[in-house]
């Protein structure tokens, strides 16, 4: 399997075995990951290309294939006992939350190589950081603001705490 960087779209075969110089970028020194692009993940959803990263792993657009509906994947590389213990609960934690303004959450696992995966709605739109300390229409700042605090609300009411709120993580979805 190919690895690629989110950060400057390299790409690059994975070593086998895995060598130590496989976990960066020659690029840009970015983390490299897994490319799942064209894969098909757990015989359902297959992987149609990476469309964001952060610190947890990358997000990929993909389709469901006997729904034929466009999901959002989260893949993160294996990891820590304890990292997965935390991404599986709140994969449950936020599958039971059902809100307008909190993604949906439909499916969660492990994959062979033992990366795991999250499984969601897919919105169509921005970040709220893509606008970047522009100057922003205080009555639409408001109306955002409001709902990310009804979002929040939704969540304490379930005993769910984000614990990563910032503006790369408020996405602001076209109609």
């Amino acid at each position: 399997m190919k690895k690629f960087c989110p950060k400057c779209s390299a790409r690059k075969p994975e070593a086998e075995p895995p060598a130590e110089d496989d976990i960066s970028c020659p690029s840009c020194s970015g983390p490299l990951h897994r490319d799942y692009a064209g894969v098909i993940i757990e015989n359902r959803y297959l992987v149609n290309e990476s469309v964001g990263a952060g610190g947890m792993g990358v997000v990929y657009s993909a389709t469901h294939i006997a729904m034929d509906r466009q999901v959002a994947i989260k893949v993160m590389p294996e990891t820590s006992a304890n990292r997965i213990a935390r991404f599986q609960r709140e994969a449950r934690s936020m599958s039971k939350l059902s809100h307008q303004n909190v993604v949906q959450v439909y499916d969660f696992g492990s994959m062979k190589n033992r990366d795991l995966f999250l499984v969601m709605e897919f919105l169509e739109g921005v970040p709220l950081s893509s606008f970047n300390r522009q100057v922003m229409d205080p009555h639409r700042l408001l109306h955002i603001m409001t709902q990310v605090c009804r979002a929040l609300e939704a969540a304490h009411a379930k005993n769910i705490v984000h614990r990563d709120l910032k503006p790369d993580n408020i996405f602001l979805v076209t109609d």
